[in-house]
């Protein structure tokens, strides 16, 4: 488990989660500044 804060706000940035070929778990992307989570921020934080 991680946990961190940032000023973004919650969910606000997309979560991913990567699969092996046996569609087991092996890594968790949190991505920060996308176009979208940016477009996102300004709509909650004008």
């Amino acid at each position: 488990m991680l946990l961190f804060f940032t000023s973004w706000g919650d969910g606000v940035c997309p979560i991913c989660l990567d699969l092996d070929s046996s569609n087991r778990p092996v890594r968790v992307r949190i991505q920060l500044a996308t176009a979208q989570s940016n477009e996102n921020m300004r709509a909650v934080n004008p």
